[in-house]
């Protein structure tokens, strides 16, 4: 397992682990993400003249997230700690095209668990996730997508993903987990989670 962290320039640190899933792992969260039923979502932005675009994510039910091995190894793992005094709000699998146009957003009362799920991955083929500065202006880190790989976030920090090339497989999938604070007034409302989609959550 190999962990990396990446502090932005507001201090908020991206926190990245690598080798944290075994092969076998990895394969049956593909193969539950490949086969669940999607439907069309949100829009990344809330600029009205570009809210026509509109992303696929399927929302994981609580059951089939419980059961998973995501959770039962990021619980496992030196990423357990920021669960602490957390309510898992949702849990969304984006699936994005290489045609796809995505906009920078941030999410402003949840942190972000985000899981690669392709279980093969070319550096040419894009899909990084953009984080940028405070005004979403100046891009500050792209990470690059790599399968198995976790990113963690916290809320209010704006990012975007990147489409990957026409040369890239047909879907480029992401796995969002949003955390709140326990007792929070936000657990009945919805944020649009892209990669994030739930709105990245497209991200």
């Amino acid at each position: 397992m190999k962990q990396t962290e990446y502090t932005l320039k507001n201090g908020k640190m991206i926190r990245v682990v690598d080798d944290l899933f075994s092969y076998a792992d990895r394969a049956e969260i593909y193969e539950k993400a490949v086969a669940a039923p999607y439907k069309i979502g949100w829009s990344d932005t809330p600029i009205l003249e570009l809210s026509n675009y509109r992303y696929l994510y399927h929302a994981m039910p609580d059951d089939d997230l419980n059961r998973s091995p995501l959770l039962f190894n990021l619980m496992a793992s030196p990423l357990h700690e920021v669960f602490e005094g957390k309510d898992i709000k949702k849990a969304v699998i984006n699936l994005s095209h290489p045609t796809d146009v995505h906009f920078p957003h941030s999410h402003n009362t949840a942190d972000v668990l985000l899981y690669y799920v392709n279980l093969k991955w070319e550096l040419h083929w894009f899909g990084e996730t953009m984080f940028y500065d405070d005004q979403a202006s100046e891009i500050e880190l792209a990470l690059p997508y790599t399968p198995g790989r976790v990113a963690y976030f916290e809320r209010g920090v704006p990012h975007a993903l990147r489409p990957q090339s026409q040369a890239a497989q047909a879907f480029r999938l992401t796995i969002a987990i949003f955390l709140i604070d326990k007792g929070s007034e936000d657990s009945g409302s919805e944020d649009s989670g892209s990669e994030d989609s739930g709105s990245e959550d497209q991200s």
